[in-house]
């Protein structure tokens, strides 16, 4: 069913913490030209409100630069990332990390596991 084996140890952390979530619930539309992006997680709080999880072990730039484009062009959804290791580099020659990356681009991101803090609005 998830499409790598991290995701599926994240559902499995989400379902241990009791978080009401769906997987790849929907595509997103972005322009260069018309693509779709489905986020791997709608995470549910217990007011109703949501957000998007999208977990990745490794950030290739082709997903670098579709989470910038729907970030930009969904800037009404609030959609965030997960990683296996935040302090990865986005290249052998770059000194900037996934955690970098994120930071500079205005996007809520955690390591390993998703914050309890993001359940509460």
């Amino acid at each position: 069913m998830y499409r790598s084996n991290g995701e599926r140890i994240f559902a499995a952390k989400l379902h241990k913490r009791k978080v009401i979530f769906a997987y790849e619930p929907i595509k997103l539309a972005w322009q260069r030209p018309i693509q779709h992006y489905t986020p791997d997680f709608r995470i549910t709080r217990a007011d109703g409100s949501v957000f998007y999880v999208e977990y990745k072990g490794y950030f290739r730039p082709g997903s670098r630069t579709i989470m910038m484009y729907v970030v930009a062009q969904h800037p009404d959804l609030d959609i965030r990332m997960v990683f296996q290791d935040w302090t990865k580099r986005i290249s052998k020659t770059s000194k900037t990390t996934y955690r970098a990356w994120c930071e500079n681009k205005n996007i809520i991101c955690a390591n390993k596991n998703m914050p309890l803090a993001w359940m509460k609005k």
